[in-house]
């Protein structure tokens, strides 16, 4: 092989390489990106949608120790609104997680 032939070759190789690296990094930013966006998504459930349940479910709560002893019958209907309120929030987590596990978005 000529002198020529093997810095073209070499020189071919660089570019590859290059080539590469630039792909590399690309594909790196895009990763860091998704992960930030995975993130933010995954707050705002917890926050806004988990967080604000769980929220109303202590204010309920909250009403539904007072309504014991002034009001025991209201109290029994409250208790099964706080009982409604706990299951819709575990499903809200088990979707979250399921969501999660699956890479949904």
């Amino acid at each position: 092989m000529n002198l020529l032939q093997e810095i073209a070759r070499q020189t071919a190789v660089a570019a590859h390489t290059v080539r590469l690296h630039r792909e590399l990094r690309q594909t790196r930013q895009q990763l860091v990106t998704a992960q930030a966006e995975e993130r933010r998504r995954v707050s705002r459930a917890l926050g806004d949608g988990l967080g604000a349940q769980l929220a109303a479910l202590l204010i309920q709560a909250d009403t539904t120790r007072q309504n014991l002893q002034t009001n025991p019958d209201t109290a029994v209907a409250e208790i099964q609104s706080l009982k409604t309120g706990t299951r819709t929030a575990v499903q809200t987590v088990r979707a979250l997680v399921q969501s999660l596990e699956n890479g949904n978005r």
